[in-house]
């Protein structure tokens, strides 16, 4: 428990920051041209946090008190009690330098491209709880019902695809989204696997259809750009047109 806290702390005393004392964001965040061109790697993880909307620390931070708790208790049952923290601010931090990573190869053209949140890290932290209790319910706004975490998950990384193919509409970065579940399931499951773990069908399942996925179209942009860009200018034309 005590590393989640640590994390929603310093994302909090950065977003004060940033908010009162004129933190320079734009020395921080993620910018695909210093990345690539004068190699401020360092901004693939401190844009993991940085908040400049109440709105989005606040979802961000709630998520990851949501799913952070269990899955740090679920870690020290696992690794003991110093280990599995150890192990859990790992992987956090290595889910959102996951979603840097996606967004700078799945981003590579696109020399203007800019990010930041801790969605990366808290996506790889939800999608590893969900990975170890599949059934585990998620409740989402005007939805009563809690929905199992594997459907949801697929359902977020299927969605999560197609609005990357569409106009970036709020600037959420659906690519660090994808690479940071991606990476954080990808290092546990191959983790518990060489520990013995065994997974249900419905973790198999969310791993083949939620997780996966991801990978496979990141390969896609990588390695056939000009079809990707068929799919998206396809998907765009069938947006309707407003009036002139």
């Amino acid at each position: 428990m005590y590393v989640t806290y640590l994390l929603i702390g310093i994302n909090a005393i950065v977003f004060l920051l940033i908010m009162t004392q004129n933190l320079d964001v734009n020395r921080f965040i993620y910018n695909q041209q210093e990345i690539k061109y004068n190699k401020e790697w360092y901004r693939m993880i401190t844009s993991g946090f940085m908040h400049v909307a109440i709105f989005h620390i606040g979802f961000n931070m709630y998520a990851l008190y949501s799913f952070g708790l269990y899955l740090e208790q679920s870690f020290q049952y696992y690794f003991g009690p110093d280990l599995g923290r150890i192990i859990y601010l790992l992987v956090y931090i290595l889910s959102i330098l996951g979603g840097s990573m996606y967004c700078y190869f799945a981003k590579s053209r696109e020399a203007n491209y800019l990010a930041l949140g801790a969605s990366g890290g808290v996506f790889g932290i939800v999608y590893i709880a969900v990975l170890l209790s599949p059934e585990i319910g998620i409740g989402l706004f005007l939805i009563p019902v809690p929905i199992p975490g594997w459907i949801l998950g697929i359902i977020i990384t299927l969605g999560s695809i197609v609005l990357s193919l569409l106009p970036r509409a709020g600037n959420v970065s659906h690519e660090g989204h994808l690479g940071g579940a991606l990476a954080g399931v990808l290092i546990m499951f191959i983790l518990f696997s060489l520990l013995g773990a065994q997974f249900t069908q419905k973790s198999l399942y969310f791993l083949y259809f939620g997780v996966l996925p991801a990978a496979i179209y990141l390969i896609a942009q990588v390695a056939i750009p000009a079809k990707v860009d068929e799919l998206r200018n396809w998907f765009q034309a069938k947006l309707p047109k407003g009036n002139d």
